[in-house]
């Protein structure tokens, strides 16, 4: 034999195992759920819950949960690991141990994770699906920085892509950074769970020394899962008054007396700029002239100069759409102008261009939108040429 493995149950961090390597240097894997020890804890406290697999449904104190899990700590860690080095047959001798040998734990993998469970899970797996469907583009190096606010250039040793992973009829979302993994899944088909799992420290700067680490790991884990989430909330909460998407289309002027260009929805350089921007939105982050340019451009197809960016970066802020930031030529995005940008990049791309294609005259057979508006057409002139039947009839 090799390797021992040894499955516990503690009483205070619930089912786990250890496994000892019987050669030398005797490598230890010690591996436990957090959420298991949550329970174990509520358990003994008599707090009544419901379990998710490894998360929670439902408890009855939830604030005292929440204060549970963000009590678990290195030194907790430590003293269960202490307390079965000396119940279970070891490699290292007594001798050993006296002349000073032995075994410090390190984080080798840590997943952090935040559930948010839904009253109503039909309307919970369709806002994942579209979640899902609105970030294919996570895995991009550029956003890939912003999510984990760190830098990406080419030597980045990491392959960045979205990877979309259909468990049954359950969908998920990754998106990897180095060794690490964030992910986002419609769990048990009740709840939408989002995890960070840290497979490397040195990936953050960090070394894998539990004592000196764990409270950093773990505080850079809900970071992470915070950002995510709040890029899910502005991408679905884009709806704004009927007013404002009004003023935004025509040209005003503001109270000094300069002049506010319309920003007219359809026109070729305006979508350009709001699908530019839309990438932006969901990270909080500076703009300039030269980062946001070449998105443009890109999506424009053709050049788009200095000029034109300084001129639509004016009439955004103009707008209320943009603030520049004191003494700076960075630019932020507003509340206002995240929900417009993507609001509009939205509409335009899923309604309003494969809208007006369906309508172009003898458009692909295999467009089933032209189909059936073509079948829609026959039968209302079939309608008409009757009523007017009727009435000469009469």
């Amino acid at each position: 034999m090799t390797h021992y493995y040894f499955y516990i149950l503690d009483k205070d961090f619930g089912l786990a195992f250890i496994k000892v390597c019987t050669y030398f240097p005797f490598e230890v894997k010690v591996c436990f759920n957090g959420h298991e020890w949550a329970k174990q804890q509520l358990r003994q406290a008599g707090i009544g819950f419901e379990a998710l697999d490894n998360g929670f449904a439902a408890c009855d104190d939830p604030e005292r949960l929440q204060e549970i899990c963000h009590s678990l700590s290195a030194d907790k860690i430590q003293a269960f690991f202490d307390y079965w080095v000396e119940q279970l047959p070891w490699p290292l001798s007594a001798e050993d141990h006296a002349a000073g040998y032995e075994h410090l734990p390190s984080v080798w993998q840590l997943e952090v994770s935040q559930t948010r469970v839904f009253t109503d899970p039909e309307q919970g797996r369709a806002l994942v699906e579209s979640i899902i469907r609105d970030n294919l583009d996570l895995g991009r190096p550029d956003r890939v920085s912003l999510i984990f606010d760190r830098r990406v250039t080419k030597r980045t040793p990491s392959e960045f892509y979205t990877r979309v992973i259909q468990h049954g009829v359950l969908p998920s979302i990754r998106i990897r950074y180095k060794h690490s993994v964030l992910k986002l899944y419609f769990k048990d088909g009740r709840a939408v769970r989002i995890e960070m799992m840290i497979n490397n420290a040195v990936d953050f700067g960090m070394n894998k020394g539990l004592q000196k680490n764990w409270d950093d790991l773990v505080a850079l884990g809900r970071r992470y899962n915070k950002r995510l989430l709040e890029q899910l909330r502005i991408s679905q909460d884009c709806f704004m008054p009927l007013d404002e998407v009004r003023a935004l289309g025509q040209p005003t002027r503001l109270e000094n007396g300069q002049r506010a260009s319309a920003l007219r929805f359809a026109d070729e350089r305006v979508m350009a700029l709001l699908a530019a921007l839309s990438c932006q939105v969901f990270i909080p982050g500076e703009l300039t002239n030269k980062t946001l340019r070449p998105r443009v451009a890109q999506f424009l197809g053709r050049d788009y100069t200095s000029a034109q960016m300084s001129y639509d970066l004016r009439r955004l802020r103009h707008k209320g759409l943009m603030v520049r930031l004191p003494g700076s030529y960075s630019y932020r995005l507003t509340e206002l102008g995240s929900k417009f940008a993507i609001f509009s990049t939205k509409l335009y791309a899923r309604v309003f261009r494969p809208g007006l294609s369906a309508c172009v005259p003898e458009p692909s057979p295999s467009f089933a939108l032209a189909e059936a508006l073509k079948t829609a057409a026959v039968e209302i002139d079939a309608l008409v040429d009757c009523a007017l039947l009727g009435s000469a009839a009469m």
